[in-house]
């Protein structure tokens, strides 16, 4: 038996490779809404969260004077989510940022200060991340949508940041 290839090429059968069907896209961790396993919703884009004091948040630091805000993204991410995570630090400009506004208490003094977060963009390229001895107090960690972060974070925190997601 012969086969004809698309520009009309006469193919001995024993020539012909089958085509395999394209892997599925869902995983199991999608179905066992394995939240902080990577190989999840793979036609989306995850955010990395953590579990502070405050609730579920981007990983954040305090930016040092002897740093420029791409060094301690880099440096912030490596402390907070650990060093087996091979990372890329996009760019050195914000993509977003949130301002909370200072706590005063009814005797008018400051119970928290006010503050500025810069977000910049990463991507993870091999590895995962592990809390383990993180000095922020970090207990637990997700790998999340858009939509699921929409509902895990404070509805001005999400506001604030929306704008810097894709879409998908």
């Amino acid at each position: 038996m012969t086969s004809s290839a698309d520009d009309a090429e006469v193919i001995n059968a024993e020539d012909v490779v089958p085509i395999e069907p394209p892997v599925s896209r869902v995983t199991e961790a999608d179905n066992k809404g394995d939240v902080r396993r990577l190989d999840r919703q793979l036609d989306r884009t995850l955010y990395l969260v953590v579990k502070s004091e405050d609730g579920w948040v981007f990983p954040a630091d305090v930016i040092p004077k002897d740093q420029n805000l791409h060094q301690s993204a880099k440096r912030t991410l490596d402390e907070a989510a650990g060093v087996n995570m091979n990372t890329w630090v996009v760019g050195r400009v914000p993509v977003a940022h949130v301002v909370t506004q200072p706590v005063i208490k009814d005797d008018g003094t400051v119970e928290k200060k006010g503050q500025k977060t810069f977000f910049l963009k990463g991507r993870i390229m091999a590895g995962q991340a592990d809390l383990g001895g993180n000095r922020f107090g970090y207990s637990d960690f997700k790998w999340l949508t858009r939509e699921e972060l929409e509902k895990e974070l404070t509805p001005e925190y999400f506001h604030s940041v929306r704008n810097m997601m894709a879409d998908r």
